[in-house]
């Protein structure tokens, strides 16, 4: 009997909770978290990425480089420590993975002027994220 391709899709909500906040440098990474078989990191910019130094930049990226997937990566949440929360919807990047773009994610999700005045208090912020990968599996 011939395999069939299937499409398997897996999503993971992760939570990421920054403190000393000020202190972090110019980029700061999470712990690894997975998802299926994947593993994945998040990547930040606190203080702005190289295209924009005004804004706070988030990025998803996989910790290994020879698994790169079809990858929706939305932002759920941003909260202050005094539970101050700012809802993304219907903030999503779709896109397949390569050797190329292996990342995805926003160079200006927030501004650094509002993020530091509504978001980061005594110094911490929380980060609420959703992952969902596509694969394919053959099935017999």
């Amino acid at each position: 009997m011939p395999s069939q391709i299937h499409d398997s899709h897996t999503s993971v909500k992760f939570k990421w909770t920054l403190t000393e906040f000020s202190k972090l440098g110019c980029n700061h990474e999470s712990g690894h978290f997975a998802l299926g078989n994947l593993r994945w990191k998040l990547h930040i910019y606190p203080k702005g990425d190289n295209n924009t130094h005004s804004h706070f930049s988030l990025f998803l990226i996989p910790v290994d480089k020879t698994k790169l997937p079809y990858v929706e990566f939305s932002v759920c949440s941003i909260t202050s420590h005094s539970g101050h929360k700012h809802n993304f919807k219907n903030l999503v990047k779709k896109h397949q993975l390569t050797h190329d773009r292996n990342r995805v994610g926003w160079s200006a999700l927030m501004s650094l002027h509002d993020l530091h005045t509504h978001y980061v208090q005594h110094d911490t912020v929380t980060i609420e994220i959703k992952v969902t990968c596509r694969t394919r599996e053959a099935r017999a």
